[in-house]
């Protein structure tokens, strides 16, 4: 298992899932978190951390996690929630996945449950409907449900949706 490198483009979330992760295999002790990440940062992401440890001296995981994300991530949100409950489909299946996984990663306390019914709740109607009348278990069959539900009305030559969604851009 190789440890992720970082140059500052792309996103910062993905890396610092991926360094918990590689930590987590490696059990590696929280403490050593951020010294051993920051060995991984090239480019522009190493310039930012040399500025940052200047600023402020000590860092845990959670403090250096938070400024990366800061400094290399979408714009923070004062409603990351809502921002989730505002997203709509207007492109295809797969985009709304990628966007809602997105925001989702976003947030914090929202359960299982209420992770499904927001994507769901993002669908066109005609996708929607068909999802929730499934019940899939969980929130990737319910992705893995809508992409088949496209791919369904692709076929029939039928329109994705009732009416014109709400569109929301991040």
């Amino acid at each position: 298992m190789e440890f992720p490198t970082y140059d500052g483009r792309g996103n910062p979330i993905e890396w610092l899932q991926r360094c918990e992760d590689f930590f987590e295999e490696k059990q590696t002790p929280t403490e050593s978190w951020v010294r051993q990440a920051t060995f991984s940062l090239q480019g522009q992401a190493s310039g930012w951390y040399h500025n940052l440890r200047r600023m402020k001296n000590r860092l845990n995981w959670f403090k250096f996690s938070k400024e990366c994300k800061i400094r290399f991530g979408p714009p923070m949100s004062m409603n990351p929630l809502g921002e989730l409950t505002r997203l709509r489909q207007t492109g295809t299946v797969e985009d709304y996945c990628e966007g809602f996984e997105s925001f989702l990663r976003r947030t914090t306390g929202v359960t299982p449950k209420q992770s499904f019914w927001h994507f769901c709740a993002g669908l066109t109607n005609a996708i929607r409907y068909e999802v929730e009348l499934a019940r899939p278990a969980t929130l990737y069959y319910a992705m893995n449900l809508a992409r088949q539900v496209e791919y369904k009305l692709a076929e029939e030559g039928r329109p994705r949706s009732f009416g014109a969604p709400l569109s929301y851009k991040n």
